[in-house]
This record gives structure tokens, C-alpha cells and sequence, in this order.
């Protein structure tokens, strides 16, 4: 066999190799979901289960993976409201035992290969007002992703898990960005505003925070500040995932 020819084909693999390994690597987002089941007055709570779904289903038959990840990892309990009335795509993934399974078998933050991810998205739900903010691991899990050019995201009460981030530098990452979340206006009409620990729009102005919200309750509001994508509520939850998507297509 011609030699010269053998090593015009090894050259080429060798060149071609390191695409092959990178079309073979996808991209992996982390997807913060709580652990709290109930509440301080002894109330069921936990994630909305839409802020998920509709989350998961832009990105679901892409070329892109998602991971759960929860404060203490294993459970992550649904709140039982943001299932009585599920859409079509709600409904799909809610009768997926495989994909019910996963949500009780969460990774811990411990078990993050921070590295791994180029998104960090926190799911809503009251049930995070419970137990994001103050994770220091999750704190330093977002540090990492945002300061290695990744994106971090929130929806409704998900940014809740911003909230006490710190950079390397020191500032809150929210400091002086653009940002959204539920509205005091939003937690009064569902009752909520003497059963949470804090207030999120007042918390995201204690930071000094930028807060933006729609005049309109409980309608779309995606705010978009560089490498920071939140929503409003959970009608936004589809918006902030297709504004990720376009970013880590381009």
C-alpha cells in the first residue's frame, strides 16, 4: 500500500479530529429548581411547573443539554397550584415518568462540574424565595458560569437566586443591571405578600438593582443586560429561554 497515501489520510484526520470532538460535545445548561415543599405558615409550595416546562421545550431535540441541580439536591417538589391547569406542554412533560423521575433525583451543587456549563436558569415557584438566595454554593456555582462568558438567567421568582451573588470583584452581579422579577404588584394579587420571607422588586432595589416591570400584570417581560436574562413571571418563561437560545446560537 502506498505510504505517502496513508499519511495524507492521517494528516487529515488529525486535522479534522478536534471538530469531530467538539460536534460531539454539546452544550450544557444548569437548571436551578427548589427544594422547599412547604412554606412558613405550613402551606404546599415549591417550582412552578411551567417556569420548567415551556423552559425545557425550547431547548428540548436541540444540540443543547440541560442539567437539574437543587440546593440540597434529590427532590425537587412541584407546587401543587402550577399543576391544575396544564397546557399542552406542561402536560407532555407531567406524564413523562422518565422525566418526572430526574425531578427527584436532582444533583447537589457539590456535584457541579462548573465548567461543564455555559447557563445557569432558575426556575420559579415561591419555593425558591425559601432557599436561592442564600446558597453559597449556588452563589459561587453563577460566579463562575458568568465570569467564564456564560449567561445567568432567572424567571419570576427564580431571581431570587441573583440576589446575593457576588462577583470577584465584589459587587452584587445585579448591581446597576437591568433586571426583573415577580412585582410587589404580582404578589399582592396572589395573596403571597405576607407569606414570603422578603418582597423580590424591593430586594432587587436594595442591591440597586435596575427593576423593570410591565404596566400590565402577570404579561411577558423579558429584560436582557448583556450576559444577565430574567423574566418577569411565568408567562415570560418561553421569551427568556428562545433570548438564551439566540445568544448561544450566535
Amino acid at each position: 500500500m502506498n505510504v505517502d497515501f496513508l499519511m495524507k489520510i492521517n494528516y487529515k484526520f488529525i486535522l479534522f479530529l478536534p471538530f469531530f470532538i467538539f460536534a460531539q460535545e454539546k452544550t450544557k445548561l444548569l437548571m436551578v429548581l427548589t427544594n422547599t415543599a412547604i412554606d412558613d405558615k405550613g402551606q404546599s409550595t415549591g417550582f412552578w411547573f411551567s417556569e420548567l416546562t415551556h423552559f425545557y421545550h425550547v431547548f428540548d431535540g436541540t444540540e443543547f443539554h440541560i442539567d437539574f441541580v437543587s440546593p440540597k439536591g434529590g427532590n425537587a417538589p412541584i407546587d401543587p397550584t402550577s399543576i391544575e391547569n396544564l397546557d399542552e406542554i406542561s402536560l407532555q412533560y407531567y406524564e413523562d415518568t422518565n422525566f418526572k423521575k430526574s425531578l427527584t433525583n436532582t444533583n447537589s451543587p457539590s456535584e457541579i462540574n462548573v465548567k461543564d456549563y455555559s447557563v445557569i436558569y432558575f426556575v420559579g415557584g415561591h419555593g425558591a424565595m425559601w432557599d436561592f438566595s442564600d446558597d453559597s454554593l449556588l452563589q459561587k456555582i453563577t460566579t463562575q458560569i458568568y465570569e467564564n462568558n456564560g449567561i445567568a438567567s432567572a424567571v419570576c421568582h427564580g431571581t431570587a437566586g441573583l440576589l446575593n451573588t457576588k462577583l470577584s470583584n465584589g459587587n452584587y452581579l445585579i448591581q446597576n443591571k437591568e433586571i426583573t422579577g415577580f412585582s410587589n404588584i404580582e404578589e399582592s394579587i396572589v395573596g403571597k405578600t405576607n407569606s414570603v420571607p422578603f418582597l423580590l422588586q424591593d430586594k432587587i432595589e436594595n442591591r440597586n438593582g435596575n427593576y423593570n416591570k410591565n404596566f400590565i400584570p402577570f404579561t411577558s417581560n423579558v429584560v436582557i443586560d448583556g450576559r444577565i436574562i430574567t423574566g418577569q413571571n411565568p408567562n415570560s418563561t418561553t421569551e427568556v429561554a428562545k433570548a438564551i437560545l439566540d445568544y448561544l446560537n450566535r
